[in-house]
């Protein structure tokens, strides 16, 4: 090739790039690659009338824009948008099928991104939930043995939710706790330990009947133990009436009208352990006076629900002991009225029994039940003994007063023999008080056994309370047997006048509560759950 070509061909090599160069800033630039279409669009819940859909993240997606049609083809469709991932769809057809598709758009509403494939799902029919399961639950402040959950409210006036809680994503092996609230701080759980939570909505009757879907799960992690950080420990005694004592008092309802008052009353405390006392094993009567094959505490623990349960369901020391009828003698620990009833989420049980106390020839017995329970958030062991003594008969004889010293005497035995070494609790009606003839043979033995009375309740005090331990008071004023009054029993003193107690071993006891639901003049609201106040105490295991 001569010079001048070479020359040549690098003059119009150098021109053709040059236009090159010049014409990339004059042409267009390639579309941007459009948002992918969200994926896992799913139905999380369904009632008669709505729908709740969820669907996966899209990173950068400012909002979405869900499609709602019951045409496959997805013609006449509702169209919501949405920000998070999870959108309602109400006042829908029952009984009927829907489609569904999801996209990506702009915050002006421009779409990003094609739809999602369409997705296919039906309302309920008749009998299904009324209500779509409440949406927003989160679990958060995780300590190692609490969370707290909140969730969107969802119940209506007479209805509550019912929590659902596992250490399985399966949710197997569950428990359960009710609340009215829309959130709720979940205590006794395990530390270091993933758990999952659901929520749906129920009646708020004891049957408990379920109004929603769950919710889906959340899960958490709670935080490992720390070595020297105690837990509070709730405790309590509550006389409920045996449902066959029915008096007719003028405030007086029958078992069957008290029932659901009595379980929201504990339900309201949320006791770790409480003692029972009357709650018969005896069958119940409808209001026609047929028996039920049900006692009064197996009707109380299914009224409350999981998680709690008795220390001990056996109605009578028979062979079978379902009924006393034909009765062959076998030690079955059964205590007659004389219960103790524990939350299994928080607390377990390692063993458990119960002591037939000295009885009067032809009375009732008197049982005293005893557990020895673990505190799962702490791993701290502690024994709980629950009494129900002897009631006075005159205010002259002394023949049940010196039955009582002896039946508290066996206590302080039944104590000593079951201890091991361990905190303890004294929960019960002792039948004695303050004011008591002859003296507070009860309360003296246990103390002088070590036992402290918190509220320093100490015989014929008034304005003093020599003793006491507990820091906060919530209407100790009140006596703890009612009769039913509708204005609740009550002194100027520091304390009333109580038959019921919790009494400890050395222990901090932060707050003491006579549980009563009272107005402003001091008279109860709504109907009286027994004609005893239940008494609540929260106190701290020592180390």
């Amino acid at each position: 090739m001569s010079t001048s070509r070479r020359a040549q061909r690098a003059v119009l090599t150098g021109l053709l790039a040059l236009l090159l160069a010049l014409g990339s800033g004059l042409a267009p630039a390639p579309a941007s690659a459009e948002t992918a279409a969200p994926s896992g669009l799913r139905a999380v819940s369904r009632s008669t009338t709505g729908l709740t859909f969820a669907w996966d993240r899209v990173a950068g997606a400012p909002q979405y824009r869900l499609a709602v049609s019951s045409s496959s083809r997805m013609t006449g469709a509702t169209y919501l948008r949405e920000t998070s991932l999870v959108q309602e769809v109400t006042g829908l057809r029952s009984a009927t099928t829907y489609y569904a598709q999801v996209r990506v758009i702009s915050t002006g509403g421009a779409n990003l991104g094609p739809y999602s494939p369409v997705v296919k799902v039906s309302t309920l029919g008749s009998g299904g939930y009324p209500l779509l399961a409440p949406v927003g639950l989160r679990a958060s402040v995780p300590t190692s043995g609490s969370v707290r959950l909140d969730w969107k409210e969802r119940a209506r006036s007479g209805e509550r939710y019912r929590v659902q809680y596992s250490t399985s994503s399966s949710m197997s092996s569950a428990s359960y706790v009710r609340t009215t609230d829309n959130d709720l701080d979940l205590a006794g759980l395990k530390p270091s330990t993933r758990y999952w939570f659901k929520v749906r909505v129920i009646t708020g009757d004891s049957a408990g009947t379920n109004r929603s879907d769950y919710s889906p799960a959340v899960s958490l992690t709670t935080t490992a133990r720390p070595a020297s950080v105690s837990q509070p420990l709730v405790v309590g005694s509550y006389n409920v009436k045996c449902a066959n004592c029915f008096d007719g008092l003028a405030d007086e309802l029958p078992w069957a009208q008290r029932r659901d008052v009595v379980a929201a009353t504990i339900e309201g405390e949320r006791p770790d352990v409480v003692g029972l006392q009357e709650a018969s094993q005896g069958w119940l009567k409808t209001s026609s006076g047929a028996s039920v094959d049900r006692s009064q505490f197996e009707d109380l623990v299914r009224a409350l629900g999981s998680p709690y349960k008795l220390t001990n369901s056996h109605r009578n020391n028979c062979v079978n002991s379902k009924t006393p009828t034909g009765c062959v003698y076998a030690d079955r620990g059964a205590s007659q009225g004389t219960r103790l009833l524990y939350d299994s989420s928080r607390v377990s049980l390692q063993a458990a029994g119960s002591k037939l106390l000295a009885s009067k020839e032809g009375s009732n017995a008197r049982y005293a039940a005893w557990g020895r329970f673990t505190q799962l958030s702490t791993g701290r062991k502690f024994l709980v003994v629950n009494a129900h003594l002897e009631p006075r008969d005159s205010s002259s004889s002394k023949t049940n007063w010196d039955l009582r010293r002896r039946q508290a005497t066996e206590l302080v035995q039944l104590i000593a023999a079951q201890r091991q070494g361990l905190p303890v609790i004294v929960t019960g009606d002792l039948n004695s008080h303050k004011w008591t003839p002859y003296g507070n043979a009860p309360r003296d033995l246990l103390t002088s056994a070590g036992l402290v009375d918190p509220l320093g309740n100490g015989y014929e005090t008034t304005w003093t309370a020599p003793g006491a331990t507990v820091e906060k008071r919530v209407r100790t004023d009140l006596s703890s047997y009612n009769g039913f009054a509708r204005t609740a029993p009550a002194f100027d003193y520091i304390n009333g006048t109580y038959l019921d107690y919790v009494m400890t071993t050395p222990m901090r006891v932060s707050e003491w509560e006579t549980v009563a639901r009272l107005d402003s003049s001091g008279r109860f609201v709504g109907t009286i759950p027994s004609d005893h106040n239940m008494v609540r105490a929260t106190v701290w295991l020592p180390r």
